[in-house]
């Protein structure tokens, strides 16, 4: 039920956005936004696709340095330790349709 009511919050936010042509692509940012279901939501509303681009994250140190699994099948994986720091975290994606990573 509780995914139910988010899909349905999610579908009054796509009703007070403009006609957008081409539809928008949802990015997904960590676990939580898949949550709200708004490429479903959008579906639902304009009768149209949206596509997904998600993007994750994971801590690591030196103990630990392999790339998490998940991100063996990313499109591009970029690994960034600020100065003077032992942490590091990985960034992935998985984009649909293709929306690379930029920036450091």
């Amino acid at each position: 039920e509780l995914g139910q009511l988010a899909q349905q919050a999610s579908a009054d936010f796509v009703r007070t956005l403009p006609v957008l042509s081409p539809p928008p692509v949802v990015l997904e940012i960590l676990n939580g936004g898949r949550h709200y279901y708004l490429s479903q939501a959008f579906q639902q509303v304009t009768g149209s696709p949206c596509s997904v681009a998600t993007l994750r994250a994971k801590r690591g140190h030196p103990s630990t340095p392999e790339a998490p699994a998940a991100a063996a099948t990313a499109t591009d994986l970029i690994k960034h330790q600020p100065e003077g720091s032992e942490w590091f975290v990985h960034l992935w994606e998985r984009p649909d349709p293709e929306v690379l990573l930029s920036g450091p």
